[in-house]
Formats: structure tokens, C-alpha cells, sequence
């Protein structure tokens, strides 16, 4: 490469740098479009609870949602970002567990004869005091410390990666 095409290039790198130092960070609309996006992942948290699965794996789901609304609500992903990223979806794993198993009770309340003409309103106020009990608590705890260290492990895999694709362009000057 001729020495004046090689000074373009560098040129061009140097501005590309640049530019990605001064765009704006928006983080916080990165989070609120991450928060938005996750939302449905909760939904396969839910299904996969139904079909007696382990919900951690929704947390690869969550990863990616989050990740797609940070993008779209143009966030900088850096190291910054990542982070954003990783603990929306973390709280989200906990959060859909959660969500979920209440769902999962609702639905085995529905079915006790005893229950007909109840309003749903008091079903679910029902169900959200069973979870108080001990043995229900404990249970539902460890599906959420199952959840969190498979979602972890997804989530871990993914950050890694996405920090490698993330990291600074570092010039040599000749």
C-alpha cells in the first residue's frame, strides 16, 4: 500500500474513532427501550414454566431483547451498555419466575370447584398470599436461584461476546 493511501486510511479510522467518541451515550433511553423490549420474554418464562421446564433458559431470550431495545433506542454499546443490558436481564429472569409461578398457581386455584363463582380479582390476591408460605416461598426461590445462575451462564456467554465486538479500535501510527 503507497504511503498517501495508507495516510487515508488511517484517516478514515481516526474520524470512524471519533465519531463513535462523541455519540451521544443515551443511556437511559437505552435502558427504557431495553426494559419495553423485554417484556414479552416474560411470556416464554411463563410457557416454558407450563411445559416443566427450567425458565433460566428465557434468559438467553431476555439477553436478546434487551439487547435489540437498546440497540433500536440507539444506546452506545460499550462496556457501559453491556452492563445495562446483562442486569435488565437478570432482573427480568427473576421478575418472569416470579410472574410466572404466580401464573402457575392461578391456574391450579382455577381448577378447585370450591373457586367457581370467586372473583378473579381475589384469585389472584390469592394467589400472590400463597406465595408467603414457607414451603411455596422456598420453592419458588429456588426456581428463581436455578433461574439466575442458568440465565447467568447465558447471559455471562453473551457479555463476553458482545464486549469483544465492542472494544476500541486502537490505531498505530507508523
Amino acid at each position: 500500500m503507497c504511503s498517501s493511501c495508507a495516510k487515508r486510511l488511517e484517516t478514515k479510522i481516526e474520524n470512524a474513532y471519533e465519531d463513535f467518541r462523541l455519540q451521544p451515550n443515551n443511556y437511559l433511553q437505552g435502558s427504557i427501550a431495553a426494559i419495553v423490549f423485554s417484556i414479552p420474554g416474560i411470556l416464554v418464562t411463563f410457557i416454558l414454566f407450563l411445559l416443566g421446564r427450567i425458565a433460566g433458559a428465557s434468559g438467553l431470550i431476555y439477553f436478546y431483547l434487551s439487547q435489540k431495545g437498546y440497540v433500536w433506542a440507539k444506546g452506545k454499546m460499550n462496556k457501559i451498555g453491556v452492563l445495562i443490558i446483562s442486569l435488565i436481564s437478570l432482573v427480568y429472569t427473576a421478575v418472569g419466575v416470579y410472574l410466572s409461578y404466580i401464573a402457575v398457581i392461578i391456574k391450579e386455584v382455577l381448577k378447585l370447584p370450591e373457586i367457581k363463582g370467586y372473583p378473579i380479582f381475589e384469585i389472584v390476591k390469592l394467589s400472590f398470599e400463597s406465595v408467603k408460605e414457607p414451603e411455596v416461598k422456598k420453592e419458588l426461590l429456588t426456581n428463581i436461584y436455578l433461574s439466575l445462575f442458568l440465565c447467568g451462564i447465558c447471559i455471562l456467554i453473551n457479555m463476553i461476546q458482545l464486549l469483544k465486538s465492542t472494544g476500541k479500535v486502537k490505531i498505530k501510527k507508523a
